[in-house]
C-alpha cells in the first residue's frame, strides 16, 4: 500500500511533466525509487506483510522451490 504525500524539501523534478514513461523505463533511470514517486506525489513504505497459511496440498510446490 502506498500512502500519498508531497514532499515540501524537495526543489528538483527527475520526470519531465512532457514526457510520458513506461514502467520498465522507470528500472534504467539513474534515480532512486524514491524520488521518482515524490515526482508522482507518492512514496514507498516497506514493511513485513503477515499473510495467511493455506490448509490444503500445494500442487507442484517441490518444482516452485528449485
Amino acid at each position: 500500500m502506498s500512502k500519498m504525500q508531497i514532499d515540501s524539501n524537495r526543489n528538483y523534478r527527475v520526470l519531465d511533466s512532457s514526457e510520458s514513461y513506461s514502467f520498465g523505463e522507470f528500472e534504467e533511470f539513474p534515480y532512486e525509487a524514491e524520488d521518482i514517486l515524490a515526482d508522482l506525489d507518492c512514496s514507498l513504505e516497506r514493511r513485513e506483510l503477515d499473510l495467511e497459511r493455506a490448509e490444503v496440498p500445494i500442487d507442484r510446490l517441490e518444482f516452485l522451490q528449485t
